[in-house]
């Protein structure tokens, strides 16, 4: 990130399993704000980053493509991106406007997230790194 290469895997494997185990959707940093030096940054510790989580991978190719599109499940921030005292972790939620869903350019991706999930569907996330 920022200026060096670093290789990351991350997969989406739709409905199929994975290695026998259920279907894997992996969870994603997606840059969703910019910092304006009079500001400060967005999502407080996250730095205008959220995870949402990889749902499906697609190519378009139109002339002058590829062009590679990811649709993810949205995140907010709850508290503003501030870490628990308890924790240090910062927690996030399924958004309560909108769809909860959007398809954006992959070049949008930072990197792989590692979640702690609170509850099985998802609706309470923590942040773990």
């Amino acid at each position: 990130m920022y200026g060096e290469q670093l290789t990351q895997y991350v997969r989406c494997t739709g409905e199929k399993s994975w290695y026998g185990q259920p279907a894997r959707y992996d969870w994603v940093w997606v840059k969703v704000s910019n910092k304006r030096e009079d500001q400060d940054p967005a999502y407080g510790v996250l730095w205008g980053h959220l995870p949402y989580r990889l749902l499906k991978l697609f190519k378009l190719s139109p002339e002058g493509g590829p062009f590679w599109y990811v649709f993810l499940q949205t995140t907010t921030s709850a508290a503003g991106g501030t870490s628990e005292r308890a924790s240090s972790m910062v927690k996030v939620i399924k958004p309560t406007t909108g769809s909860g869903y959007v398809a954006i350019s992959s070049d949008k991706i930072g990197g792989a997230v590692h979640l702690i999930l609170e509850e099985p569907d998802c609706s309470g996330i923590k942040n773990k790194g």
